[in-house]
């Protein structure tokens, strides 16, 4: 089965794999398979809270620091906040 070309998606619209995509057909025209591998930026940060901080300041905070990231760093596609009391590590 072959598959060209979906000329309804405009750049905008396009997702990362249907934007490979179109660059792969202008190329080759028409074509049976597409696989296609996205890299994206991962981050995994452990927080350390104080230990009398409220679990829910806690995960408060770990938004605060997750969303942070995603603003200095707009291409990191997923973050991973692990929270860990302060005492776990001293």
């Amino acid at each position: 089965m072959s598959r060209t070309m979906n000329p309804k998606l405009t750049p905008a619209k396009q997702t990362p794999r249907s934007r490979g995509r179109t660059i792969f057909l202008s190329f080759f025209g028409t074509v049976s398979a597409i696989y296609l591998v996205i890299l994206t930026y991962q981050a995994v940060i452990h927080v350390q809270a104080a230990p009398q901080m409220p679990l829910h300041e806690a995960h408060t905070l770990g938004g605060r620091v997750k969303g942070a990231i995603r603003t200095a760093v707009p291409q990191v596609q997923f973050v991973l906040v692990r929270l860990e009391s302060f005492e776990q590590w001293h």
